[in-house]
């Protein structure tokens, strides 16, 4: 090897060795600069998400939960339109619906009821019906909120509404409590629309509605469903959902499936592989 062209080879060498350590270089600092950015990012998440906490600890502190439910006579309650009440109530009476209960409710550490409620049930649908104004409602005499309510096995169940905080629903929606929310909705469409999702939750799900329909059995899955969303809220992301939570609130429109889609599926797949 000639004197040039080992000074050549050399030379190359050390270029060469040179851009190794260069790249080497720039490698550990792109390693630390994406493991800093996803640190800085996780400690993001959990002060949001600690945040969150907080303010729905906040939320629940305020709500008064549980209520107790306080008889009244329907008469008596200050800004309740009778008559809407009336005509609603006969016509769920005429679908086949009974009367159960009127009451206020009262709230841990209140002393002055609020809000009005009237039950009703249908025994062949085992469906449950609410007519319902919350205190700003009746301040406001204002209309009346109607819903309907399914309890299924396997602690599947189905509520819908015509109308309601939607946002509040949103942060509280549990996997198996199925929601339907159609704000202004008509007192019958409302009904059709809910039995409609009845049956194809027990037709894909292969589940039975519950026989139970007296009035303490209703509320007792009621302050059970209750206490999951309470606490679906507590674990809620609730800053990092506010924007959507903001959305479905002002389109007034709002279906929840939780579980129920991929429950459905997997079950069809069964059905598809016992038939074939």
């Amino acid at each position: 090897m000639g004197v040039a062209t080992f000074f050549r080879a050399s030379l190359l060498l050390e270029v060469s060795g040179r851009w190794y350590v260069d790249w080497l270089i720039l490698f550990f600092i792109a390693v630390i600069w994406v493991a800093a950015f996803f640190l800085s990012k996780r400690n993001v998440v959990a002060n949001r998400r600690r945040r969150s906490r907080e303010l729905a600890e906040k939320i629940i502190r305020k709500s008064k939960e549980p209520y107790e439910y306080i008889p009244v006579e329907a008469q008596s309650v200050t800004g309740l339109r009778l008559n809407e009440l009336q005509q609603s109530t006969e016509t769920l009476e005429r679908l086949g619906f009974r009367r159960l209960s009127d009451h206020r409710l009262l709230g841990k550490g209140e002393t002055i009821p609020h809000s009005f409620a009237r039950n009703l049930v249908n025994e062949d649908l085992h469906c449950f019906a609410d007519l319902i104004a919350i205190q700003k409602t009746l301040d406001a005499r204002g209309p009346l909120i109607f819903g309907f309510s399914t309890f299924f096995e396997a602690g599947w169940s189905i509520g819908a509404s015509s109308s309601g905080y939607i946002a509040g629903k949103y942060y509280r929606r549990v996997p198996r409590s199925l929601s339907l929310i159609i704000r202004d909705c008509d007192l019958e469409e409302l009904l059709r629309r809910h039995l409609a999702m009845c049956d194809r939750v027990m037709r894909d799900l292969g589940v039975s509605v519950l026989q139970d329909v007296s009035l303490e059995g209703y509320r007792q899955r009621l302050r059970e469903r209750m206490s999951e969303r309470r606490q679906a809220f507590l674990q809620r992301d609730i800053l990092a959902e506010t924007t959507e939570a903001k959305r479905i609130e002002a389109q007034g429109h709002w279906e929840w499936l939780g579980d129920y889609p991929r429950f459905a599926d997997r079950n069809r797949g069964k059905q598809t592989v016992v038939t074939g």
